[in-house]
């Protein structure tokens, strides 16, 4: 079950996204389609563990992110993206977990808020949204160091 639904099918279409864009086409990675795990997950008999979705759409390891907190509005007049996010990757077959992204957990975005006068809040969620995607793709892919958008 999702308590924040409406931001796990734009997260994870996003984090897809910004894997695929940093694979090389040498690499042997195939990501499955979120269209696909939506469509799974919308049957009747659907299964909401990790384990269950990849084995169900055929995937060998399964990247689970685990909501634990959402919010993109920082007070009454402020918007400030915070999540906590739990993120592991999974090996679909044993069900070891083959890496704990611990390091992740509290994404924060901007430090010091963002006024509702400069910016619209659909807008603004859009962005913290993609940022997070961003921050958690680091953790499987490359990625410059001196990039300084995360």
């Amino acid at each position: 079950m999702y308590q924040y639904g409406d931001v796990a099918n734009p997260l994870a279409q996003a984090l897809q996204e910004k894997i695929q864009s940093k694979l090389k086409k040498r690499q042997k990675v195939e990501l499955i389609s979120q269209l696909e795990i939506r469509q799974y997950r919308s049957g009747v008999n659907a299964s909401s563990d990790f384990l269950d979705i990849g084995e169900a759409v055929g995937a060998d390891q399964v990247i689970g992110i685990d909501l634990n907190q959402y919010s993109h509005v920082g007070g009454v007049n402020l918007m400030q993206g915070r999540a906590n996010v739990t993120v592991v990757l999974l090996d679909v077959k044993t069900g070891d977990v083959v890496y704990d992204a611990a390091e992740l957990n509290e994404y924060v975005f901007p430090q010091n808020g963002i006024s509702v006068e400069e910016q619209y809040e659909g807008k603004f969620r859009q962005m913290y949204i993609q940022r997070l995607a961003n921050h958690i793709s680091k953790v499987f892919v490359p990625y410059s160091r001196f990039q300084t958008e995360y």
